[in-house]
């Protein structure tokens, strides 16, 4: 845990790097795969909407649509399953990551941060 809190003190987001890698490998896999064969929409969208949360960035579905190569139909629909489990809040048309939601993935992935620091040492 020493490790994850003297990132923080850098003034980094360890969490926030974790969700980016993940998503990045995410993409990159869509490179060597069909990405039709291993879609978890809603994943990837509470994957995003986390990332431009720690980033203080607006999250847009449609932009995030396009870049998951989702129709927007798709994004919306999980997007609203994903409010009805309390994992987004709407605001008229605008989607955010719910406060639970938030809570949950920084637990996930502190949790992996640390099992990797455990690995390295």
């Amino acid at each position: 845990m020493a490790r994850l809190e003297s990132l923080y003190a850098d003034g980094l987001d360890p969490q926030l790097e974790q969700a980016e890698k993940i998503f990045a490998q995410r993409q990159a896999r869509a490179f060597l795969l069909d990405p039709r064969l291993l879609g978890e929409p809603a994943w990837d969208l509470l994957l995003c909407s986390f990332i431009s949360h720690r980033k203080g960035e607006p999250f847009d579905l449609e932009t995030t649509a396009r870049t998951l190569g989702l129709s927007n139909e798709t994004a919306l629909r999980w997007a609203c399953i994903l409010e009805d489990r309390e994992l987004f809040m709407r605001s008229g048309t605008r989607f955010t990551i719910s406060t639970k939601a938030e809570s949950k993935l920084g637990i996930l992935f502190r949790a992996q941060i640390n099992e990797l620091a455990h690995h390295q040492e």
